[in-house]
């Protein structure tokens, strides 16, 4: 799926063609998406694939002609009666003339922006966008960890009166849910301290923006 947005004079508008300081959205591309996006914008659709691997890890990779900003957010997933926390990359790829963002589902945060739910959001401001989406994905990790917590000391209160499967395999899955989360933040991270290390440059991170960062590193930790 792929969407398109614009913003002009604080209004986000969604359009069916990609131009100067449009927000490119995909997901769960398919493979003629992805073609016609890297025809439009010059970039390498095998290098686009790539950002649909689960696997990958939260990085900033600085290329000729775009920056590559990847990171971890959380997911709640539902499976036989058994909640489990787990997280998956989301991409930006910030160019010239416009912002592309891919993400294997749709994303809660990505889709607040999108209904035009966020303030002070302009698609023609991708790195203020990125702080944005980042501040706003750390405090979705705390959320989740909340979740967490709340679930475990239920189960646990079960447990002491009753030892049963199902509440053992939970526990084990929020186990599992917070080994995911730990190393996400951990990736998240290092790209943080890196965006920290590009913020010394104006023409990247602008002095306004560079409170946000700090806010979002806070968050983050």
């Amino acid at each position: 799926m792929m969407e398109i947005f614009s913003s002009a004079a604080g209004v986000l508008t969604a359009q069916d063609t990609i131009t100067p300081g449009c927000w490119i959205r995909l997901i769960v591309p398919s493979g003629e998406e992805i073609a016609a996006v890297s025809r439009n914008l010059g970039l390498d659709s095998a290098e686009l694939m790539v950002l649909l691997d689960e696997e990958e890890l939260p990085r900033i990779e600085q290329e000729e002609h775009y920056t590559l900003v990847l990171v971890d957010t959380p997911y709640k997933q539902n499976e036989d009666d058994i909640t489990s926390y787990q997280t998956i990359p989301a991409a930006f790829v910030i160019l010239p003339d416009c912002l592309l963002t891919v993400s294997l589902r749709r994303n809660p945060i990505l889709d607040k922006f999108a209904s035009g739910k966020v303030k002070n959001f302009d698609t023609r401001k991708p790195y203020r966008f990125l702080l944005q989406f980042l501040y706003a994905n750390a405090g979705l990790f705390v959320q989740n960890l909340r979740l967490i917590d709340k679930k475990t000391l239920e189960i646990e209160k079960h447990l002491k009166r009753a030892t049963k499967n199902e509440e053992l395999f939970q526990v084990l899955n929020l186990s599992k849910s917070l080994v995911y989360i730990t190393n996400s933040l951990k990736g998240n991270t290092g790209v943080l301290e890196k965006l920290t290390r590009l913020s010394a440059s104006p023409d990247i991170v602008s002095a306004a923006d560079r409170d946000l960062l700090d806010d979002t590193i806070i968050e983050n930790r």
